[in-house]
């Protein structure tokens, strides 16, 4: 059994690298996943760096904070653009995003993880 986190990033990576729904998701799925991905990777790659209550803002704040030295000040700009394109489903609600802007979006999500 797969814990969450390993398939949201198989569910983001798919739609990112090939276009493509794993089965029993949909466009819905990837757009919900990216979100909870994002604050995983980030609280499991820098585990004394953020609070497991942080969300995605004051992660991406600590980081701009810390400044150009900070080894992801590079990912603040695609951070807050994948902050304001998850924020409608933050909740499980939300519209179903575009599904070429769900791609770009998913693109940059690998782009910040890269092979974890």
């Amino acid at each position: 059994m797969k814990s969450l986190y390993v398939r949201q990033a198989e569910i983001v990576r798919e739609y990112a690298n090939h276009g493509q729904l794993l089965p029993e998701t949909t466009q819905m799925t990837v757009h919900q996943s990216i979100r909870p991905l994002l604050e995983d990777y980030l609280k499991l790659r820098f585990p004394d760096r953020f609070l497991s209550s942080d969300s995605l803002v004051p992660m991406i704040n600590n980081i701009e904070e810390a400044g150009i030295e900070d080894q992801l000040y590079a990912s603040v700009i695609d951070l807050r653009a994948l902050n304001e394109f998850t924020r409608s489903n933050m909740h499980g609600g939300g519209q179903i995003a575009d599904p070429n802007a769900l791609r770009a979006q998913t693109k940059r999500v690998v782009k910040i993880l890269g092979n974890y």
